[in-house]
């Protein structure tokens, strides 16, 4: 797929791609586009990824927690980047549909060990409370010093709270940095 965009497209958009594994992708695209003889200047590189800032740290990781299932569609193609065994991942991708079937279904989904869960959030989401908002937005400076050109938050909890927190507090964090 990233041979045929690297021939073909303006852009590729990738879902919860950490940044253990982006570089490598972003490197792969970028040999692609070589090869295709095209620039990887104009390329653009998205990655959607969940935005999740509640007012507490413990109601931050709750809802990361009980929509885990969502981020794992290919956890065993970046587990080894963010420190999840191959053993943990199989169950985890085995896991999966039930996981998200649970959400469906207005049921608790089933969730692994707190450490497990703990390095999937810290990985494949932006989650905090706001005492924390500056680990996000350094997370997001890493994706663009990465390559990534362009990010789609997804936001969780409260969607209205989540817009102005990033209109308010995020984008002129971006600004200044992509000013300096």
């Amino acid at each position: 797929a990233l041979a045929l965009a690297a021939r073909k497209a303006d852009g590729v958009m990738v879902t919860d791609m950490p940044l253990a594994s982006i570089g490598a992708l972003i490197d792969r695209l970028r040999g692609e586009l070589e090869t295709a003889g095209r620039g990887h200047e104009r390329f653009r590189i998205s990655n959607w990824f969940v935005w999740n800032v509640q007012e507490s740290r413990e109601a931050a990781w709750a809802l990361a927690r009980r929509q885990l299932g969502f981020r794992l569609y290919y956890i065993r193609d970046v587990a080894a980047s963010i420190g999840i065994s191959d053993a943990e991942a199989r169950e985890l991708e085995a896991r999966q549909p039930e996981m998200v079937r649970a959400i469906f279904e207005g049921k608790e989904p089933w969730s692994p060990p707190a450490p497990v869960a703990d390095r999937l959030i810290e990985h494949l989401t932006l989650t905090a409370d706001r005492r924390a908002l500056s680990t996000c937005v350094e997370r997001l400076l890493a994706f663009e010093r990465l390559g990534v050109t362009e990010i789609a938050l997804a936001p969780h909890g409260d969607p209205a709270a989540a817009i102005t927190l990033i209109g308010d507090a995020v984008i002129p964090h971006l600004q200044r940095a992509a000013d300096s």
